[in-house]
């Protein structure tokens, strides 16, 4: 059925953009229409589900970010969510692939839309996942730097440095590694600034060196800034409880920490009876994919004994600073095996991605075409798992190669630079296999080779509007 799907999709696509000449940014925009009209209201997830309940109640937990409950809060009802998550994530989409048009980058642009239109993909997007409006923010903060190049007037600039911050704000607000994932774009941004200002008001350019680094301290700076500002949004405005949740992680390095080292690094005082060290090194709870066995119990209904404490509702700031004390500790001790481990952790998640069923198992009536999407996506979820995991890899291998073999232009530096601190911050932090953590690492492989080829610019008439270029070469005239 997959096979179909494609052999379908391609015939009508390189018919209608090569033959019939409609403009290939058309069907980016259908995409956004056909998954908005075709899967209303979206697909409920557990995290969602969590994130409206809190709305509900009223009772908020830092577990998820209250600042995801914003769309409830203002149009007071729960499908607003979708609506908005769609329009994000395709707003920047649609403006990239008419870039792409008008450039005429012909293949660049064939290669997103195809990569758009993958099943298993952009079924998704559907669903309710904070991991989509993170995505989306991240190419709308790159669109508005892409047309921030040569702004047409005072407004137009003032509007597209409006729109920067909050993509970068709310990025990094629905996810909190993303403060890894834009400071790339803050750093293009702090770089752009600062050029204009020595420029325009002290009369000189400074050198790589010094404004790199001021630079790259600025974004900084910012990023701070901006993980203390959503901190008062979440604890101060939305009263939300401290969970501590990053004591899983910490308790999965220090498991795996001790199993690989042979050593006890974890206090008994954090077992849940004194029988649970012996049992933790099995298999079950040392997997290097999944760190919710050691903590919940009965998980996914194998009947297993949890191993270590873990309360979001209770658990203090007293124990948490003792986790944290420990696996200081433990890391700094065994620096070889949590590299290692983490290394392992990474790769085995790589090749074992679990992506959602795009179906909502509370509604009864599905329509034929998304029993029908939902199929294609299960099949090609079960075929193409390994394939997935490499693509992944050897794609953003192959995209850094070629931004850096190419020379290519700032954005497609920006965005691979972005891919891989989403990487890093993953390798920190991941705990469980879900695809949905990568959406942003697959889409930058697209978008990197993309931006990173050089194009034929297609001569524009003054009386139209002129889209910014994406290249920033300029070429040299012919005399």
């Amino acid at each position: 059925m997959s096979l179909i799907f494609f052999i379908a999709f391609f015939s009508i696509y390189f018919i209608s953009t090569r033959g019939l000449k409609i403009p290939s940014y058309l069907f980016m925009i259908f995409l956004f229409l056909f998954s908005v009209t075709v899967f209303f209201p979206g697909v409920h997830q557990d995290d969602t589900d969590a994130l409206y309940h809190y709305f509900t109640i009223g009772n908020y937990s830092d577990w998820q970010p209250p600042i995801y409950t914003i769309w409830w809060h203002i149009f007071k009802v729960r499908w607003s969510e979708f609506i908005v998550n769609m329009a994000v994530y395709y707003c920047g989409l649609i403006y990239l692939s008419y870039c792409f048009f008008k450039e005429n980058k012909k293949w660049q642009n064939d290669l997103l839309i195809i990569f758009s239109f993958y099943p298993l993909y952009f079924t998704q997007i559907i669903i309710s996942l904070k991991d989509v409006p993170y995505t989306g923010f991240l190419v709308l903060s790159l669109c508005a730097l892409i047309l921030l190049q040569k702004p047409k007037n005072v407004v137009q600039s003032i509007f597209l440095w409006i729109l920067f911050s909050i993509s970068i704000f709310m990025a990094i607000g629905f996810k909190y590694n993303g403060v890894f994932a834009t400071l790339p774009m803050l750093f293009y941004a702090a770089y752009s600034i600062i050029s204009k200002i020595t420029a325009k008001y002290y009369n000189f350019n400074l050198s790589k060196f010094p404004a790199y680094s001021l630079s790259l301290i600025s974004s900084i700076v910012l990023s701070i800034f901006i993980i203390a500002l959503h901190n008062i949004i979440t604890f101060d405005i939305f009263k939300a409880k401290h969970s501590y949740s990053s004591i899983l992680v910490m308790y999965n390095d220090m498991a795996n920490i001790e199993c690989s080292s042979g050593n006890e690094v974890i206090p008994d005082e954090f077992f849940i009876s004194s029988d649970r060290r012996e049992i933790m090194c099995n298999q079950f709870f040392i997997n290097y994919k999944n760190y919710e066995p050691l903590f919940l119990q009965n998980w996914s209904g194998l009947q297993n004994p949890a191993v270590l404490i873990y309360d979001s509702e209770n658990t203090t700031q007293q124990y948490y600073d003792k986790v944290r004390k420990s696996w200081i500790k433990t890391v700094t001790s065994y620096p070889y095996d949590y590299i290692k481990y983490r290394a392992i952790f990474l790769y085995n998640i790589l090749f074992n991605q679990w992506w959602w069923t795009p179906l909502d198992s509370s509604v009864n009536n599905n329509s034929i075409v998304q029993l029908s999407l939902a199929k294609i996506a299960i099949e090609e979820r079960n075929d193409l798992a390994k394939f997935n995991g490499i693509f992944l890899l050897l794609g953003t291998i192959i995209a850094l190669l070629y931004t850096i073999l190419r020379n290519a232009n700032k954005f497609a530096v920006i965005v691979i630079s972005s891919s891989l601190l989403q990487f890093l911050s993953l390798y920190l932090v991941l705990g469980v296999p879900t695809a949905r953590f990568f959406l942003w690492n697959y889409l930058a492989i697209i978008l990197t080779i993309s931006l990173a080829c050089p194009s034929k610019i297609k001569h524009i008439s003054n009386n139209k509007i002129k889209t910014p270029s994406i290249n920033y070469k300029k070429r040299k005239r012919k005399i």
